[in-house]
């Protein structure tokens, strides 16, 4: 949530918190449009926002 906050414009981003998406003990499970990331971590959560939701906002702001 701080990250999109900080670094996203919000206009494409929405943030859910469900309960469990299914596979939780492979750690935090992130769904993007049709795409599930596992694994996501303190250690890699920067990192896998800029590569994978600021770039998607980029993208889509393009068309």
């Amino acid at each position: 949530m701080d990250l999109v906050s900080e670094h996203s414009s919000g206009n494409l981003t929405t943030v859910k918190s469900p309960h469990c998406t299914g596979p939780c003990c492979d750690g935090v499970v992130v769904d993007i449009d049709e795409k599930r990331f596992t694994g996501i971590s303190m250690k890699n959560v920067d990192e896998f926002f800029m590569r994978e939701v600021l770039k998607r906002e980029s993208d889509r702001t393009l068309y």
